[in-house]
Formats: structure tokens, sequence, C-alpha cells
């Protein structure tokens, strides 16, 4: 299966080359699933055309930059922002699956309309979260975190459904409950091991 991954901008200063660029660990994850990874530029003449004729079959939205129209955002990219938002209306109209991870969550929350809210203690650090099974099981999950923005109950996008809270109520997982999207505010690629329920994530949107 064919996945398209987006990337993050980063600019050298030094140089002034502005570049796309991805961790290596997508591909260490990428083989334990046994499907390949597109990278997806961020500047393109047509990257509609682009799309479609890179024959992705699905997509995951990279962690990395903030969204463009946050407050005060970090090392934000219009571009970056552009493409996701065109490769998020084309997995709708497809009904192609779609994982977000940290940056990726964020940006299918504010694709229904969610609103992001700024959050402390989440950079460099790990935490337990609070997850919530189909079958109504509780369970908790310690994963590592790297944001500095989140998602609550009032900022939560129109149709997304929660899964997975930390301490203090903030949404760490969601779900689309009409089409095979998820997000993650951890990143399962940076993980030596992954547990049952990211594999059983990552599983469930790609494969055939």
């Amino acid at each position: 299966m064919k996945i398209g991954i987006t990337q993050r901008v980063e600019m050298n200063l030094s140089s002034g080359e502005v570049r796309d660029c991805l961790d290596q660990k997508w591909y260490e994850l990428s083989n334990k699933f046994n499907f390949s990874l597109i990278q997806i530029p961020n500047k393109h003449n047509d990257i509609h055309l682009w799309l479609k004729d890179s024959g992705v079959e699905g997509f995951i939205l990279s962690g990395g930059n903030d969204l463009g129209f946050l407050k005060n955002p970090i090392n934000a990219s219009k571009d970056r922002d552009m493409t996701e938002i065109i490769i998020l209306n084309l997995a709708e109209r497809l009904n192609l699956p779609v994982l977000g991870i940290c940056r990726g969550i964020q940006m299918i929350n504010h694709y229904f309309g969610g609103k992001l809210v700024p959050i402390k203690g989440h950079i460099c650090t790990k935490h337990h979260l609070k997850i919530k099974f189909p079958d109504n099981k509780i369970s908790e999950k310690y994963v590592n975190s790297c944001h500095r923005w989140g998602i609550n109950n009032n900022s939560l996008g129109k149709k997304l459904v929660p899964f997975a809270w930390d301490k203090n109520g903030y949404i760490e997982g969601i779900l689309h409950p009409e089409l095979k999207w998820k997000g993650l505010m951890w990143h399962p690629e940076r993980m030596n091991d992954l547990d049952a329920l990211d594999k059983e994530i990552i599983f469930d949107l790609f494969s055939k």
C-alpha cells in the first residue's frame, strides 16, 4: 500500500535553503507494516496533479511546524498548511485513510472547525493517558509528548470522537465516526516497541 506522508518545513539560515524533511524513523515503522511511504512536497506548481499521479492510497500527516493561523506560531509554513488542507479535501472526497500525528491531529481538528488551546508541560516529556476502547473498556497508556497546543472538549471539531485523554482532560486521540481517519497527539514512530493500541490503529488504517 502506498501511503503519502507530509513533511516538516525547515529553514537553513546560513544557506537560505527551505527544506522539506522527514524523520527516518518513519521508514523503520513503515517496514514493520509493509507499506511504502511517498514523501509529499510542500512546494509544487500543482499539488492536485502530483497527488493524482502519485497513486497514494492513504495519508499520514506528520509532526513539526505550528499551524499558521495560531497566535505567534513557531516555524509555521503556509505552503504546508495549504498542502495538508488539499490532502484532507482529497481524502474526504475519495474516502481514503488518514493518520494525523501531533501537528496532524491538530490539522484534522482545524479541518472540522475545531480550535487549539495553548498548553504547558507537554514539550519533550512523557505522561500517562486514559484510553477508552469501543467496548467502553478503560485502560492507560504511557506516551511521549512534544506539543504546545492542545484540544479540549470545548475546542473539539465537529463529528470528531475522542478516545484518549491526559490527566487534565486534554484530548490526545481522536477518530471520525464515518471516515477512516484517526489522530494521535503522541509520536508512535519514535517508540522502539509499539504497543498493541498503536499497532491496531496503524494496521486498521493501512491494511487492505
